[in-house]
């Protein structure tokens, strides 16, 4: 992302991000009720991303397994 003429800063693909925040979450040293889930449904909200659609399914079942598909379907 440019924006500064000539000054660009890397942004991580939403579902790169989404996966991220799933390893997170799936940290044994993680506070129990951290914010990583609010993030995964607040990104899914912001791109319009789907749970029934294939890559994000995909990408959350590889990252945060079926308990975090089932968590993130109860708060959606």
């Amino acid at each position: 992302m440019e924006l500064v003429p000539g000054f660009s800063v890397p942004v991580p693909d939403p579902l790169h991000l989404i996966a991220m925040k799933l390893q997170a979450a799936k940290a044994p040293h993680r506070k129990q009720g951290a914010q990583d889930y609010s993030d995964v449904v607040a990104l899914l909200e912001l791109y319009n991303m789907k749970l029934n659609q294939p890559l994000v399914r995909d990408t959350v079942l590889k990252y945060g397994g079926q308990f975090a598909l089932f968590h993130l379907q109860s708060m959606l």
